[in-house]
This record gives structure tokens, sequence and C-alpha cells, in this order.
């Protein structure tokens, strides 16, 4: 994918810790940005930047909080070493477009009130925070042994049939009232000790909505709940070998493949899968409510909490072993 590249290694933080609000907006430097420029403490821009060739902005590196602050101004550069981004940095109100960010090697990056047009940005070994943000044109949160955390974002894909807006490789995902659409698949995350939690989240018109696990490789720890997962043009879920979920209070509707689909493939010679299934609605879906497949179940045990709902599907509402009227 093209565009932000976000690399970060560090402790979770939202604010400079140790300024008070107006004392933090007092510590901001107006400052006029330039190509390449360095910045080593808490400024707010005056105009636009745009540049063609080498890093647009680097931050740091700095053990201290920096906030950047854009005043609603757009940086642009179409250049894939765009910015090398370091230390504990918020970066908030403003457009970051068509640039790579490199975050490291400490710090988390947070972004608060950004729009973030194009291209992927990714997190390895740290953490990156997302606080009501528009991700547009293929915009995505990646991660690699890393943790990601977004909430009251909208994520809006485009034309690249190969993206997801949120997920990575041994990351921790946590997605809470976000709006994803437009993505081959919205949320996809694989092999993690900390898991993945969706929760309150409109996933809709993907390929796949959320996907999880397979291939051998573990989700240890897990929840999806309360999610509208709609109108997607394949499965609403997917979920492959190695999941440890509960799965609770969604509503799973209109999706031209399963509501909820499980395949067992490897799940007793690699890893098994183990759910709690309760309150879910699968409705209206092209394929089954909730249907299981694969060359290994035996592998695959559900714990019925109770209350699934699959009507009106046209398959049919629930696989043999899963609980649903």
């Amino acid at each position: 994918m093209r565009g932000i590249r976000l690399l970060a290694v560090g402790a979770l933080i939202v604010a400079p810790l140790t300024l008070s609000a107006s004392s933090a907006e007092a510590a901001l430097t107006p400052t006029v940005p330039t190509c390449g420029m360095t910045i080593t403490h808490s400024v707010k821009l005056t105009s636009d930047l745009t540049c063609s060739s080498g890093p647009a902005i680097l931050i740091g590196p700095e053990t201290t909080p920096i906030i950047v602050d854009l005043g609603g101004h757009t940086i642009t550069s179409t250049d894939s070493t765009a910015y090398a981004i370091e230390g504990l940095t918020t970066i908030r109100n403003g457009t970051i477009r068509a640039a790579y960010i490199d975050h490291e090697p400490s710090g988390t990056m947070t972004l608060q009130h950004m729009v973030i047009d194009g291209g992927e940005t990714s997190v390895t070994f740290g953490e990156i925070d997302a606080y009501n943000s528009t991700f547009i044109h293929d915009a995505a949160l990646y991660g690699s042994g890393a943790s990601i955390d977004a909430e009251h974002d909208v994520f809006i894909g485009g034309s690249s049939p190969y993206t997801f807006a949120l997920g990575g490789f041994q990351t921790s995902v946590t997605a809470v009232a976000d709006t994803i659409s437009g993505y081959d698949t919205g949320v996809s995350v694989w092999d993690t000790d900390s898991g993945v939690h969706l929760s309150g989240n409109h996933i809709e018109r993907n390929r796949i909505g959320v996907s999880t696990g397979g291939g051998g490789l573990t989700i240890t720890a897990g929840s999806l709940s309360k999610n509208i997962i709609s109108a997607n043009s394949g499965d609403g879920i997917f979920l492959g070998s190695g999941n440890t979920l509960t799965i609770s209070g969604n509503t799973l509707s209109l999706n031209g493949g399963d509501g909820i689909h499980i395949d067992t493939t490897d799940s007793v010679s690699y890893a098994a899968i183990h759910l709690t299934m309760g309150g879910n609605k699968a409705l209206m879906n092209a394929g089954w409510g909730v249907e299981v497949t694969g060359t290994e179940p035996t592998g695959l045990t559900v714990t019925d909490g109770g209350g699934n709902i699959a009507k009106q599907n046209v398959n049919g509402g629930c696989s043999a072993g899963i609980a649903c009227t």
C-alpha cells in the first residue's frame, strides 16, 4: 500500500504527562514548516507544507512528549521516505497526505482529530492510538508485534483490493465505535497473545468484515461485542484456527457470505478454536447464519451463551453444534 508508515516503540501516552491542558497550549510555538525541518519541542504549524523529496518533518528524538498541532493545515509529500518521527508524539488537528511516517525508536504515536489521506500507518513493537480521526483512500493502521487502539474513527477504503483498515501480525487491536467500509477486510488480526477487542463498531460494505486466526496462528484472547457487521460482499466474520474469543451481542446481516464462518482447518494439528457465543443475530445473509467448515471439526469448542438468533439466511440458520433459534 502507498502512503503513511509509522514505526513506534513505547508506552501509552495520549497527551503530555508533565503539562496541564492550559500550559500545554501555551507551550505550542507558532511555526512556519519547512521541508526537512527537525522539531524538538511542541509546535503549532501556521501554514501548509508540500515536499517532493526527503523527509518532510523529523520530530525528536526526545524523551519528553511533543505535540505537533497542524492547526488545520495539510502536510503533503510523494516521497516514500517523507516522515521520520521519533519520541512521544501527538499529531493533531490537520491532514497528512501521500506520505510515509517512520516512528522510532521510542514512545507512542497518537493521532487526534486528523485526516489521514492514503496509505499504510504501521507500528512495530510499540503503540499507535487514533482518536476521532478519519482515514480515507485505503489509509490503514497496521502493526507488527505492536498495539493499536482506534476509537471513534472513520475508515473509508478505496481502489486497492488487498487492504484492511485495522490489523496486523502479533498485534493487539482494540476498536471502539469506529466506522469501517470499503476495504478488502475491515479488521484482520492473526497470531497475537493480546488478542482483538472490537466493540460498538459499524463494519459494513467491505469484502470480509472481520477475519482472525487461521494458518496455525493463534488469537489467545479477545472479544467481539455489540458490533453491526452488515452488507459485506463475503462473510461478516471469518474465524480460523487458534481463536479464543467471546462473540456476543453482534448483528450480522445482509452479508454476501455467512454471518459467521468458522473454518476448523488446522484446529487440531496446530491450534484449537474456543468460542463463547451469545446474543448474536445473524439475519438475511446470503450464506448461513453461522457455518462450520474445515477438515478438523474436533478442534472446535463452542460454549453457548444463549440467545443466538439466525433467521432468513439463504443456506440455513446454524451448523450442527452451534445453538441458535
